[in-house]
């Protein structure tokens, strides 16, 4: 049974993508949850699964060559793996939205911006005359005036169309609101405003945030909760403090080393040694120990699992498996 505090629960969720060079394992056996009205930072490389993660909570994996192939996710208590695709049809936008990278491929460049935000609203139900005002009150929101709502997403700014797509998410009002590296294309101006205004618009609906980014800054600032992954699996988590204050894993101290710091004279920064490993030949046992300097000969045959480190905070590391644990063993 799923947790009533939390609105998200993902247990050991395994996702792969099955091509002609070999098995994808994208996400390998990845947990996390989320409390309601909480913003939960996603971070970690490119290919580490983070929007295949999002994906797979949308039910957005591509099918063939995705295949959900185990795990569990809980959303408001029930399982959406077990959802059929109409059901799924009436969560999305309405109770669980989306915010995509690129604005560029995410709008129809055919059809206006005000059509596009109305088709969200006419899909769960609203009459034509509710769906027009509404799409005017969702771009009056997000600050930009409704007499634009007749022109074409090429008409506007980057940081406009942003702000667009951020309309059509929340125009239906959900309860759980997917960010996926929503400023990646925008300059450091128009990031800060659209985070500003996301912000705002949470507290304003009361939604919950899944917010992927590579940016810890982002985080910082956005977040109450942080998960860390790493291969398919989230390698650490915890509230922000616990994260940010008292990082564990091998792996997140090496990101916050490959940051400048702004209080420390410092002649070279200190980035992971070696490159992400190969998804379809992941390493036995802990997948980041070809990279660590703390791994021995037991974390190649370890099997991965999370332990906790003290208030919410939980890490996969084989250093910090309790002793009980390595007497088991």
């Amino acid at each position: 049974m799923a947790d009533n505090d939390n609105i998200l629960e993902i247990r050991d969720l395994k996702i792969v993508y099955k091509t002609q060079e070999g098995v994808v394992e994208a996400l390998n056996g990845a947990s996390l949850s989320l409390k309601r009205g909480q913003t939960l930072g996603l971070v970690g490389e490119t290919g580490a699964g983070k929007t295949t993660l999002a994906r797979g909570i949308m039910g957005l994996i591509p099918k063939p060559p995705g295949q959900v192939v185990g795990g569990e996710i809980f959303f408001n208590g029930t399982d959406l793996l077990k959802a059929s695709e109409h059901d799924m049809r009436k969560v999305r936008g309405a109770q669980i939205s989306m915010i995509f990278q690129d604005p560029m491929t995410s709008l129809n460049p055919v059809m206006t911006v005000g059509e596009q935000i109305e088709e969200v609203l006419r899909a769960h139900g609203r009459s034509v005359k509710e769906a027009v005002e509404g799409a005017h009150e969702m771009l009056e929101m997000v600050g930009i005036p409704k007499e634009r709502a007749e022109e074409y997403p090429h008409q506007f700014s980057g940081g406009m169309k942003q702000r667009i797509i951020i309309a059509i998410a929340l125009a239906c009002n959900p309860e759980f609101l997917i960010a996926d590296e929503p400023t990646t294309a925008l300059d450091v101006t128009i990031q800060y405003q659209v985070l500003v205004m996301m912000q705002k618009l949470k507290e304003q609906f009361n939604t919950s945030m899944l917010m992927i980014t590579h940016d810890l800054g982002i985080v910082a600032q956005n977040c109450d909760y942080v998960a860390i992954m790493y291969a398919g699996q989230v390698v650490e988590y915890g509230a922000l403090r616990e994260i940010f204050k008292d990082p564990r894993h091998p792996y997140t101290l090496g990101l916050f080393g490959s940051i400048p710091s702004l209080s420390e004279d410092t002649d070279r920064l200190t980035p992971i040694e070696g490159m992400p490993p190969d998804p379809t030949r992941l390493p036995t046992g802990c997948p980041f120990h070809p990279r660590c300097q703390y791994a021995t000969e037991a974390c190649a045959q370890w099997k991965s699992e999370a332990y906790p480190v003290g208030g919410e905070h939980t890490v996969r590391c084989l250093r910090f498996q309790p002793a009980e644990k390595r007497e088991e063993a």
